[in-house]
């Protein structure tokens, strides 16, 4: 329901799912959110605006994905990472689309 209605309004924030194998109870998924900035954060009520809840169904859909939460979910955490760029091996392409942040700044050297 939830990629469906992002599709059909056409949303600018994206997500991916992924179900974790190992070094976590079964049954356990992450859900992954890429923000550029906190200030994202802050925006996901613009984002999923009244064209979002109507791509989604409407209040009968809300209602049931509030149904569906509350009988799947058993505990959520949420936690923000940042990406640094000293810490990463990033692929070429973001290097190429962003290299002021991902090229590696020298290290400076010690004066005696």
């Amino acid at each position: 329901m939830v990629k469906a209605a992002h599709e059909a309004a056409r949303l600018s924030d994206s997500y991916s799912m992924w179900e974790v194998v190992s070094g976590a109870p079964g049954g356990t998924f992450l859900l992954l959110v890429a923000r550029k900035s906190l200030a994202e954060l802050d925006s996901g009520d613009v984002i999923h605006s009244p064209a979002y809840l109507t791509a989604l169904g409407g209040e009968p859909a809300q209602k049931k994905m509030a149904a569906n939460l509350a009988s799947a979910v058993v505990s959520s955490e949420q936690n923000n990472f940042r990406f640094l760029p000293q810490q990463s091996i990033p692929p070429a392409e973001w290097v190429t689309a962003d290299p002021k942040f991902w090229t590696r700044k020298p290290v400076a050297k010690k004066v005696p």
